[in-house]
């Protein structure tokens, strides 16, 4: 079968415009404001998170430094598609989340804003039993086109999970497809980073594929600083 002989394959920089036309891609979100009233904002939404859960703010250079570094990735219309929060337990890395969440859905579900935007957060272990319940997988699947989601403790479920004599990979399979599909994701995870062995333990858990798409895909902020829960 001859192709359509009315398509230039001569011209190189042509064939590149149309071709890339016929597959739209997605606009990066960002918050369209300057980056110190997002960060201010974001502060805010922190310190409120922080009074949600009746605990007592510490405003260390840590916890600057991450508000910062958030603020900054909101803002960049041509930064990563997606945010990782690396570290051990109990160091703010939900709490930042929380607060970045809080802040997307506050701005632009209000009088001022000309479209409405959410993002949900699902934790890991809920979305890989969506994944293998029957009633749920619709849930599970939508999930790979929504425009923004986080997902909160990535590492804490089973990598793979066999039911009915079938292998799933869930959380594996969706950070694949958000990745194909260029959407935005905010991810935490305990799997910490390693200056010598980078993103080992989450290459351990999920295999290097997926680790080659975050080393891509996220900026990946590791949270240094001890856990601010009471011993």
């Amino acid at each position: 079968m001859k192709p359509n002989k009315a398509i230039d394959t001569l011209s190189v920089e042509e064939l590149i415009h149309r071709l890339g036309v016929r597959k739209i891609i997605p606009t990066r979100f960002s918050i369209d404001l300057p980056f110190a009233q997002v960060a201010n904002a974001l502060y805010a939404a922190y310190v409120a998170e922080v009074r949600r859960r009746h605990k007592e703010m510490i405003l260390d250079d840590a916890t600057k430094e991450h508000i910062r570094i958030a603020a900054e990735w909101l803002c960049d219309k041509n930064g990563k598609l997606g945010f990782m929060m690396t570290g051990l337990y109990g160091n703010g890395k939900t709490t930042l989340m929380q607060a970045m969440c809080n802040l997307i859905n506050y701005l632009y579900d209000s009088s001022s804003s000309s479209e409405r935007i959410t993002i949900t957060i699902k934790n890991a272990k809920d979305i890989a039993k969506m994944a293998v319940d029957k009633g749920k997988e619709e849930l599970y699947l939508k999930l790979f086109n929504e425009e923004l989601l986080a997902i909160d403790e990535v590492g804490e479920e089973p990598a793979e999970i066999i039911s009915y004599g079938m292998v799933y990979t869930p959380i594996r399979d969706l950070l694949e497809e958000r990745y194909n599909r260029q959407r935005l994701t905010i991810i935490t995870t305990n799997l910490v980073q390693s200056e010598k062995k980078q993103l080992f333990q989450i290459r351990d858990h999920y295999g290097e594929r997926v680790v080659d798409r975050f080393r891509e895909m996220m900026k990946i902020v590791p949270f240094h600083n001890s856990s601010y829960r009471p011993i």
